[in-house]
């Protein structure tokens, strides 16, 4: 379990599954997520099975808010890579009481630490769809900078859409 000031970090458990896959199949979550089909339980317990249990190149982590204790998001390491000491991260806030107080950023934030403290990464990034301000504002909080802007990079809603990838160093 990772302690920050607003949320901890702690192992995704079997019971998240119902509500993490209600948060990703509302339109809204779905569309900043890039997903466009709904998933059914039995898809999402593959996905667990698959993804979060059985992927060795994976950490993933279940958001709460530190003071409730309430489940609000997910954050994780996806294609870790230990050669070249790099991995992608990733994460979603679900529950929409929880948007704009700052768990996204802190979340961002305390994984990078983990990343570097705890695996011995030298870089994390993450790539995230212009038409989502809030979720490049969270990782410019959480100390994330511009790398690259990737024009035309995804298609959604019948047009090309500009994908920012955002990176942490560890020194």
């Amino acid at each position: 379990m990772i302690t920050g000031r607003r949320v901890r970090l702690r192992a995704l458990e079997r019971s998240d599954l119902e509500l993490w896959r209600e948060w990703i199949n509302d339109p809204e979550i779905a569309a900043m997520l890039d997903r466009v089909l709904p998933v059914s339980p039995p898809e999402h317990e593959r996905f667990f099975e698959r993804c979060v249990i059985g992927n060795e190149h994976a950490v993933w982590f279940g958001i709460e808010d530190a003071e409730t204790r309430r489940y609000i998001g997910n954050v994780w390491l996806w294609n870790i890579d230990n050669r070249h000491r790099r991995a992608e991260v990733r994460t979603f806030i679900g529950e929409r009481s929880a948007w704009g107080s700052g768990a996204g950023s802190e979340g961002l934030s305390l994984i990078a630490v983990y990343a570097f403290q705890q695996l011995g990464l030298h870089k994390v990034f993450a790539y995230v769809m212009a038409r989502n301000p809030r979720g490049r504002r969270a990782l410019m909080k959480a100390g994330y900078h511009e790398e690259a802007r990737l024009v035309g990079e995804a298609f959604w809603d019948g047009q090309f859409q500009d994908v920012w990838r955002m990176a942490r160093l560890s020194c």
